[in-house]
C-alpha cells in the first residue's frame, strides 16, 4: 500500500500501532446460553462484555503481508487483497447503500466478490451468500433478523460468526449435497470493503491471528437478534490483533468465518473498535461484507458436478471445469 503521497490527517492518525479498549465476553457470562442484547451505544456492544485494553497492530506492515492471500488465509486466518480494475468498476457504477432494496445491484455486487474471491483463493465453485451494509451513523443495532437488508452499525464485540453447530453450515452442506459437491472441503471467507470514497477514519475492522486463539477461548451463545449460533470469545494475553489501517474502496480484508478442515485455522475473531486517535469531523464509515463459500475440489473427483455448474447461474466455477468464461 503506498503511504508516500500526500495523507489528510484524519488518515494519517490511522496509521501504526494502537491501545485499543476490546469488548469481550464477560467471564461471569460464559454459562449463560444465549448472548445478551446490543446497547444503545455507538458501537453496539453487548450488555455482557466487558472493556480489555488491547494492542492492535497495523497489520500493513506485518511479515505475511508478503504471501499470497490465501497463504495468509491459512497462517493466521486473514489477509488483504486488492481488487482488479474491472472488478473495482462493475461494483462502484452504483450507490452501495441502494443494495438495501435493489436485488439486481445486490446480486452484481455478491457475483463479482465471488468471482474475486474464487480467483484469489483457487477454489474450484465460490458462491456469495449473506450481504451486509454498515454506516457508524447507526448507533445500538448492528443485528438484524434475516430477510432485513437495512444498513447496520459497526459491531463492537469479539466474536465468531459461526461456531461448528451454526444452522447456517448445515445450510451450506445441504446446498453441496443437492449440487454435487458433497464430499468437497469448503471454507467461508468474509469479504469486507471499504465503500466511501475516504479511507476508513472511523470504526475500522481488527481481525485477531487465529494461530493466537486456543479452542477454549471461543464460547458458543445464541444471539438473540436472529437465532444463529456464534462465539463470543473471552480474552486472553495471547491474543495477536491486527488491523489494516485506513482501508480504501480498492482493498478486500479477506478472514476466514469458517474451514471444513478441522486440522486448519477454523474461526477468526474479529471486531469494530473505537479508534482513539480518530479526529473530529472524521468521514463516517460505510462498509459492506459478503460472505463467501469456497469449495475445492483437490481430487478432482467432481469434474462432473462442476461442468454442469459451469452451465448454471449458480456461483462461480473455476475455468479449467469450463471452456467459457464465467461472467462478474
Amino acid at each position: 500500500h503506498d503511504q508516500t503521497t500526500m495523507e489528510s490527517p484524519g488518515v494519517s492518525a490511522m496509521r501504526g500501532d494502537v491501545a485499543v479498549e476490546m469488548r469481550y465476553l464477560d467471564p461471569r457470562t460464559r454459562h449463560n446460553r444465549e448472548a445478551a442484547k446490543s446497547l444503545n451505544v455507538s458501537g453496539g456492544a453487548r450488555a455482557d462484555s466487558v472493556g480489555v485494553t488491547t494492542t492492535v497492530h497495523d497489520a500493513r506492515s506485518r511479515p505475511e503481508g508478503k504471501l499470497s492471500p490465501m497463504a495468509q488465509l491459512q497462517k493466521t486466518g486473514f489477509g488483504l487483497a486488492k481488487l482488479s480494475e474491472a472488478e473495482l468498476s462493475a461494483i462502484t457504477s452504483f450507490d452501495p447503500f441502494s443494495m438495501e432494496s435493489d436485488t439486481a445491484n445486490r446480486a452484481m455486487y455478491k457475483q463479482t466478490i465471488a468471482g474475486a474471491v474464487r480467483q484469489l483463493t483457487d477454489a474450484a465453485w465460490a458462491r456469495s451468500t449473506s450481504l451486509v451494509l454498515r454506516r457508524s451513523s447507526v448507533v445500538g443495532v448492528h443485528t438484524l433478523p434475516v430477510g432485513d437488508n437495512s444498513a447496520r452499525g459497526p459491531v463492537n464485540d469479539v466474536h465468531c460468526d459461526f461456531t461448528p453447530d451454526s444452522m447456517a453450515l448445515g445450510l451450506f452442506r445441504q446446498l453441496a449435497e443437492g449440487l454435487g459437491l458433497g464430499n468437497c472441503p469448503f471454507m467461508v471467507v468474509n469479504v469486507w470493503r471499504n465503500v466511501a470514497d475516504e479511507p476508513v477514519q472511523q470504526w475500522p475492522m481488527a481481525v485477531c491471528d487465529a494461530s493466537s486463539v486456543a479452542p477454549s477461548d471461543l464460547i458458543p451463545r445464541i444471539s438473540p437478534e436472529n437465532e444463529n449460533t456464534i462465539y463470543n470469545v473471552l480474552a486472553s494475553d495471547r491474543h495477536r490483533w491486527f488491523t489494516y489501517s485506513a482501508l480504501s474502496a480498492d482493498e478486500m480484508l479477506l478472514f476466514k468465518q469458517f474451514d471444513s478442515d478441522d486440522s486448519a485455522h477454523r474461526f477468526t475473531p474479529h471486531t469494530a473498535f473505537d479508534h482513539p486517535r480518530t479526529i473530529s469531523g472524521a468521514p463516517t464509515r460505510q462498509s459492506c461484507e459478503v460472505r463467501v463459500l469456497c469449495f475445492f475440489d483437490p481430487e478432482r473427483k467432481h469434474t462432473a458436478a462442476l461442468r454442469r455448474l459451469a452451465h448454471s447461474d449458480s456461483g462461480i466455477v473455476a475455468p479449467e471445469y469450463t471452456t467459457t468464461t464465467s461472467k462478474i
